[in-house]
């Protein structure tokens, strides 16, 4: 009798295992992944930088302080902790160019 239930055991294992997509592929399917790849296939690989990091360069390039920690609040709500040091410029210039509410 236990030799039924660990053969159907090892069938739905050997199944689901087979369901599984390879492990490649899952990395790939990952936002950053794609992202590094694309970078990648150009030849140009940029490191992404922390949140905390670039609002600490800014802070010594811009001395506008409320300024640049009410960007670091928006980068924060917008859940952006990692991205490119261009990213984050692309997004600081337009968030200095948006209109005061």
């Amino acid at each position: 009798m236990s030799d039924d239930s660990s053969t159907a055991a090892m069938v739905a294992k050997a199944t689901v295992k087979a369901n599984l997509p390879a492990p490649a592929a899952r990395l790939a399917a990952a936002p950053e992944a794609v992202a590094v790849a694309e970078a990648a296939s150009v030849g140009v690989v940029e490191p992404l930088v922390s949140l905390a990091d670039f609002m600490n360069v800014l802070h010594q390039q811009d001395r506008r302080y409320e300024l640049v920690a009410a960007f670091a609040k928006a980068q924060q709500r917008a859940a952006r902790w990692f991205a490119t040091a261009a990213e984050y410029q692309a997004c600081f210039a337009a968030f200095v160019s948006q209109a005061v509410r």
